[in-house]
């Protein structure tokens, strides 16, 4: 497997598969939360688990992304969320067009996208701040995302038609022009996602409980494994997970 990084200052880094490994950690069978969301949706805790392991696999085009000595990964929500986007399609489709069954996984696909700042940023700016090299390589790097979903599938947290999606999805990606495809869907996934949240409220419930557990568990790992300093959002965070997710 080629190296990933999901973090690169200095002479700190985090590879993403070990990120994804820490924050899978902080996700508990039973707490309040989860209790409390699988009432709504007897799948949840899965559907958290998927959306720890995709939340940053967009990073993979960013893996030559330098400024001033840390690699930047502006707007790679984006990218994560397309990503997701293009599997629970093949999911539909592979599984008999099962619309209802893969309903949910668009509350995973709405924390996604949300879990950092992409209200207020645009996918054209997004592209502009992605060194043409990093693009290119994280083509190269598709190939480790379906090793990092095998890891997970012996694991338990991805099925066996899931790996089979997902590598569906590499080809996909390998034979397409991304960045247009990136410009003509993102705005077309945002507008989507917000009529439905507006409208459906099991979807809004689960949207945000899916978000405030990934927000959570992304931070703690993030905590655990890099050099980071005490803040009001950082207390925020281990009052909240203290509360409703330990």
């Amino acid at each position: 497997m080629l190296e990933i990084y999901s973090y690169f200052a200095n002479d700190s880094k985090e590879l993403l598969i070990d990120h994804i490994k820490t924050a899978l950690i902080f996700i508990p069978n039973s707490s309040r939360l989860i209790n409390y969301a699988s009432k709504l949706d007897k799948d949840f805790l899965k559907l958290a688990r998927l959306a720890v392991i995709f939340h940053d696999f967009g990073k993979i085009f960013y893996q030559e992304n330098w400024s001033k000595g840390y690699l930047s990964f502006f707007g790679h929500e984006f990218l994560s969320a397309y990503i997701f986007n293009l599997f629970r399609k093949q999911l539909i489709k592979k599984d008999n067009f099962n619309v209802e069954k893969y309903d949910m996984y668009e509350a995973v696909l709405f924390s996604i996208l949300y879990h950092h700042h992409a209200m207020r940023r645009k996918i054209n700016e997004v592209l502009r701040r992605i060194r043409e090299n990093s693009f290119r390589k994280g083509y190269a790097l598709l190939g480790s995302l379906v090793e990092i979903l095998d890891y997970f599938r012996k694991k338990n947290h991805i099925s066996d038609l899931e790996l089979k999606c997902f590598e569906n999805v590499v080809k996909k990606i390998k034979g397409s022009n991304l960045k247009l495809d990136l410009v003509s869907s993102i705005e077309d996934m945002k507008n989507g996602l917000w009529e439905r949240f507006q409208k459906d409220k099991k979807f809004r419930k689960e949207s945000l409980l899916l978000l405030m557990t990934l927000l959570t568990v992304d931070y703690l790992a993030a905590r655990k494994n890099r050099e980071t300093s005490e803040s009001s959002f950082s207390r925020t965070i281990m009052d909240f997970h203290k509360i409703y997710l330990k």
